[in-house]
């Protein structure tokens, strides 16, 4: 027969082992994106490829056209990544996301710089895609450009909140 005091230091370590791997959860919860802030951060990264590419592949009046078309989606974008950046981050948010904002630059200068040429058609490719799109359109083109990695390269911090849920 084990002593009882066994048999309370084992439930009491069952317990505290329990509860560490629901905070595991829970922490990975929070750092999780949704389905909205997950499209938010591939718009993200499509605009930066867009950006750099105003600038390295002297598509400026393109690029400024695009923003001011889209500037109600871009800003309802940043809206849910900023409140991603707040959930995942706390108070360190505005930090990560200005670090998360530089890299996605810094990436899309690098792959600019690597291939100009391949890099300059594939973003004027998606302007051009951008700014033939109808008003009724453009949400759903500039979403499923963003989601088929069609800038220089899909960068994304966050794991899927539905990943998390299915283990």
């Amino acid at each position: 027969m084990i002593p009882t005091s066994t048999v309370r230091r084992l439930a009491q370590g069952l317990c505290v082992a329990t509860l560490g791997i629901s905070l595991v959860g829970v922490a990975q919860a929070a750092g999780c994106a949704d389905a909205r802030e997950r499209e938010s951060l591939t718009v993200r990264s499509l605009q930066t490829d867009l950006m750099v590419a105003a600038l390295s592949c002297n598509v400026r009046d393109d690029y400024n056209t695009f923003v001011q078309r889209y500037r109600p989606h871009l800003s309802g974008h940043g809206h849910a990544l900023r409140r991603y950046f707040q959930r995942a981050y706390g108070p360190r948010a505005q930090r990560a996301l200005d670090r998360y904002v530089t890299e996605l630059a810094n990436q899309a200068s690098q792959v600019s710089n690597a291939d100009r040429t391949a890099f300059c058609a594939q973003t004027a490719a998606s302007l051009n895609m951008l700014l033939a799109a109808t008003d009724r359109e453009g949400a759903h083109v500039l979403a499923s450009l963003a989601a088929g990695g069609s800038g220089a390269s899909l960068r994304d911090p966050a794991p899927s909140c539905d990943a998390l849920t299915r283990r």
